[in-house]
């Protein structure tokens, strides 16, 4: 009898450990996966209630086709940086997952209890090179809008380090709800050129891979944990802001660059553009001058507040104007251009009123003598 009874208290005990997973030693209510492949296959029994499991970095574990995998209401599943979950079955999240490393599958449902945990780097890392000031901020929404949530102005956007997330207990990552579109935004703040980056075409990678920016920000859905890194690129001259320089045309002249640039020309941060002008040959008797002006809104001024206190340009001695450091748009007037057909008229008109004058003149001399001072008053206005 005794015999019969060891034997069934065996066979119960092989089949309850038939029905528990086979987990890492519990600590504290704590079970950690430390094998570098982890298969939650047939023989591996559900998680169990009130537990907190923690797949580790290095760890893959995989959720075959045909498995689901519960999160029990209660429980909690950290993938950590470096771990890897593989759903080839189901997800089924009633209690709460955190996702530092990566996941993957689509067979994912309870997403509302899925946290997915972005890394962003240490803005005060000696390694990463700023050019002066960084700032990254964020915006979550549902859609992916390929102009970066159009009507969402920047201010609604979100600054990183506002946010706490760089901290003892949360490290540099950023808790953003699974399945969300993130629109990640390089915000740089130059002490002296303020201009040289443009941060709307400023790329970031998410998982290595460079998301390029379309027109306000860079969408990233957020499917696993993912991490985000934009260092590569600071002082790349590739991501200068342009300016425009307005070359104008008029009658009798024509501005163009060195290279046969006409019209508006588009430039890079700190380059230089060299110009010149050409007068037609009706016009080449022109005494001109050249004013480079340099800033934003021209379009709301007059050409003459524009270029009140303005120096006019000296060329080489080639006939070249050079902005030696594109910082803004430019505009550039050419005055004093005349047909030679109207100088000729002038000169004509000058030449009739000094006849004129030098006649008044003998006449006062005549009557007043060679003493008088009609010549000394008004002749050097002629």
């Amino acid at each position: 009898m005794k015999k019969i009874i060891s034997i069934l208290l065996c066979a119960l005990m092989l089949v309850s450990a038939l029905c528990v997973p086979v987990f890492a030693e519990e600590t504290d209510n704590v079970i950690e996966f430390t094998d570098s492949v982890y298969e939650f296959s047939k023989d591996k029994g559900e998680l169990g209630e009130e537990k907190n499991y923690i797949i580790k970095s290095g760890c893959t574990f995989v959720v075959p086709a045909q498995r689901t995998l519960n999160v029990p209401y209660s429980s909690t599943l950290t993938v950590e940086e470096g771990a890897h979950l593989v759903v080839n079955g189901q997800l089924n999240a009633v209690g709460d997952v955190a996702i530092y490393g990566k996941m993957t599958g689509l067979n994912v449902s309870g997403q509302e209890n899925i946290t997915c945990y972005v890394e962003f780097p240490d803005l005060t890392a000696p390694n990463i090179k700023l050019a002066d000031k960084i700032n990254v901020c964020y915006y979550l929404g549902k859609t992916n809008d390929p102009y970066g949530d159009v009507g969402v102005a920047i201010e609604d956007y979100v600054l990183v380090d506002d946010t706490g997330i760089i901290s003892e207990e949360t490290g540099n990552y950023l808790p953003v709800p699974y399945n969300t579109y993130m629109y990640v935004r390089v915000l740089i703040e130059e002490n002296g050129s303020e201009d040289k980056y443009d941060d709307k075409l400023f790329p970031v990678k998410c998982n290595n891979v460079v998301i390029p920016f379309n027109q306000n920000a860079c969408p990233i859905l957020v499917t696993a944990g993912s991490e985000i890194s934009f260092d590569p690129w600071v002082n790349d001259s590739t991501y200068y802001n342009t300016y425009t320089i307005i070359l104008p045309e008029g009658d009798g002249y024509t501005v163009y660059g060195r290279n046969g640039e006409l019209g508006e020309v588009t430039l890079k941060y700190g380059q230089a553009f060299s110009f010149r002008v050409e007068l037609e040959e009706e016009y080449n008797q022109s005494v001109y001058q050249v004013y480079v002006y340099n800033g934003n809104g021209w379009t709301d001024l007059t050409k003459e507040e524009l270029l009140e206190g303005i120096a006019p340009a000296v060329p080489d001695a080639e006939g070249y104007y050079t902005i030696a450091n594109i910082t803004g748009n430019h505009s550039i007037y050419v005055e004093g251009v005349i047909s030679n057909q109207m100088l000729d008229t002038f000169s004509q008109v000058f030449n009739i009123f000094r006849q004129i004058w030098e006649a008044i003149t003998k006449i006062f001399n005549a009557l007043f003598g060679e003493g008088g001072n009609l010549d000394g008053i008004f002749g050097g206005l002629l």
